[in-house]
């Protein structure tokens, strides 16, 4: 939390300082800001993983594989919620994209985790931007059926993968 020397908070004045912006500037500022990141429509193709392991210290290492690869291929990781994880290519704020596509990190996945990962991959006309309020917010993206997706991804077996475009 922002404070000044008398413990009093003093956000609007300390974030200015921070961000380099005149005081009177600030809202003016924060408002493009939140134009900016509001959700928009985009074309998003998508990768939902689940690894498994035994103990909990290869579970993790598996996610933090299949983070690395996502980043080597220029995917965005949108969220991790344990041992899932949704990566998007196409998404606006990382233009532009290098690396691989969607089908070349499925393949890279499988091949390095093989049995130890399941996969849902497709493409979907959704929406990217700020998701949440104003004390948790993050960059991610909307996909339309999202609860058939976590569905065909719970009905794989550990190894396999499905192609599913909602």
């Amino acid at each position: 939390m922002f404070s000044n020397f008398h413990g009093h908070w003093d956000g609007k004045k300390t974030l200015s300082r921070l961000l380099g912006i005149e005081p009177g500037k600030l809202d003016e500022e924060l408002k493009r800001a939140r134009e900016n990141l509001a959700l928009k429509p985009a074309s998003i193709e998508f990768i939902v993983t689940l690894v498994c392991g035994e103990p909990p210290t290869q579970l993790t290492e598996r996610i933090s594989q299949v983070l690395d690869l996502a980043d080597a291929q220029g995917a965005v990781v949108t969220n991790i919620n344990g041992p899932m994880s949704v990566m998007a290519f196409g998404l606006h704020m990382r233009t532009p994209i290098t690396g691989g596509t969607r089908l070349s990190l499925v393949a890279e996945l499988r091949r390095q985790l093989a049995s130890g990962v399941k996969i849902v991959h497709g493409k979907a006309e959704g929406f990217e931007g700020a998701i949440g309020n104003s004390r948790r917010l993050s960059y991610g993206i909307l996909l339309p059926r999202f609860d058939e997706i976590i569905g065909a991804l719970s009905r794989l077996e550990f190894g396999q993968e499905r192609e599913f475009n909602p």
